[in-house]
Formats: C-alpha cells, sequence, structure tokens
C-alpha cells in the first residue's frame, strides 16, 4: 500500500529505550524518519516545530539505531539522554533542549 505513514505523537524521550510503532501496512518502509516535536517554547521553537532524532548522534555519541520491518517501525535509544543539544531556533546560539518539553513521531514512506 503506497503512501505515507506519521505515527502518533509518542510519550517524552528517555535514553535507554526503545520506541516501536505498528504501521500495518504489512510491507517495509522505503525510508523511515524520526521527529522530537516541541510541546512549549523549549530554545525559540513553538509548540508543533521538529528536530531531526538523527542530531542526536552529534551530542550523544553511540544513540542507537532506526529500523523497520513489514509491520513495524522503531528507534531505539541506547543512552541516558539527558543533554542533547540544539541550535536554537532564531540563530542566537545552542543549548541543551529539555526532554520533557518534546515527544517523539515517526514518518514513513512506502
Amino acid at each position: 500500500m503506497p503512501g505515507r505513514y506519521e505515527s502518533p505523537l509518542l510519550p517524552t524521550v528517555a535514553g535507554q529505550t526503545v520506541y516501536t510503532v505498528n504501521h500495518g501496512r504489512g510491507t517495509p518502509p522505503r525510508w523511515v524518519r524520526w521527529v522530537l516535536v516541541n510541546m512549549t517554547t523549549d530554545l525559540a521553537y513553538i509548540p508543533g516545530d521538529e528536530l531531526e532524532v538523527a542530531f542526536y548522534p552529534s551530542s550523544v555519541p553511540g544513540c542507537g539505531g532506526i529500523w523497520s520491518n513489514a509491520a513495524q517501525i522503531g528507534l531505539s535509544l541506547d543512552n541516558d539522554l539527558t543533554q542533547p543539544d540544539y541550535a536554537k531556533k532564531d540563530g542566537t546560539g545552542g543549548g541543551v533542549i529539555t526532554l520533557k518539553n518534546w515527544k517523539l513521531k515517526a514518518y514513513a514512506d512506502f
């Protein structure tokens, strides 16, 4: 079944966790993308802004991996992600995001 899948928002991000969502398509996706979705105004972002999870390795080595199969897509976080460093949206530098202010979301294309 071609098309795009968008997961519901997942609970607050935590390290050393495996996040899995069932996509229900019966075939592996061509690509998978995981993002953090802002729920507040953390680092000058507004609610709904998204940051790529792929940026984690730049501040926290060995973050885990992104995987998929015919039934699920997943994200494995190996570390305790207490210091994820991102650029501020307004371009005034960077900072550590407050993880409790963000949720996880997955996208996939079939």
